[in-house]
Parts: C-alpha cells; structure tokens; sequence
C-alpha cells in the first residue's frame, strides 16, 4: 500500500482472531527425543545433510519445545527450581509455572508428602475398643 502497488488493501477485510490463548507445550518423552535424533540419520542424500540436521535438533534442544523437554529432564533429574532457572535463564516462579507441572518425579513426590500427611492418624483420635 505504500508503494503504490496496488489500490486496496486485501487484508484489511480480514477479521482479527479473538481470544488467541497460547496452549501448552508438553514435553518430548525421552523416546521422543531418542526416535527425532535417529530420523536425523535418514535425512537428506549426504552425511553433511544428516549432521546438520542433528546439529538443528541439538540446537533446538534449548528452544520451543524441546526447552520443556529439558526442563523437565532437568527437574526428573532431581534438579531444583533454582538450578531450572539458572540454566533456562528464567526465574523459579517462571519453572514452577511453565515446567514444573511436567515433571512426574515431582508430582509423585508432591503425592507422597500430601499421603504421609493424610494417611497419619491424629494424636487426639482414641481407638475404638475392640469387643472380642
């Protein structure tokens, strides 16, 4: 429109979307990562081709996606939020938020704790006498 290319604009009757949300990331599992890794090796006509595509993925790794995978690996390893954080270059707050809800170490851990507390008899209750 500028330039003068043309007279009107075939985008402005477009309608806007609404309410775009951004949907969640789920992490790649392990054999995820393990099955894009080994279609590198099936890329292309020459070794150049596959080793670039390898190197794409690795260098993905730390990006989008695979950004949740690691982080969940990360976390699955026994890792913080702190140490998450650190390596991400975001806050603790941001992992909890985005990332932690992935990682099923921490959520069985999270299961444990909560059944350790509720599976606790109370001081106070008295047991029953047991008629014979």
């Amino acid at each position: 429109m500028d330039r003068k290319w043309t007279s009107e604009n075939p985008a402005a009757s477009a309608a806007m979307p609404k309410n775009i949300q951004p949907t969640d990331k789920e992490p790649y599992t392990r054999n995820d990562v393990i099955k894009i890794l080994a279609a590198c090796d099936a890329i292309g006509h020459y070794g150049y081709e596959r080793l670039r595509a390898r190197a794409m993925v690795l260098l993905l790794r730390y990006t989008h996606r695979f950004r949740h995978t690691l982080a969940t690996e990360l976390l699955e390893a026994g890792g913080s939020l702190e140490d998450v954080a650190e390596v991400l270059g975001n806050s603790p707050n941001i992992i909890r938020k985005h990332y932690a809800k992935w990682s099923r170490l921490r959520q069985e851990r999270i299961s444990t704790l909560m059944r350790t507390v509720f599976d606790t008899p109370l001081i106070h209750e008295k047991k029953a006498p047991v008629n014979s």
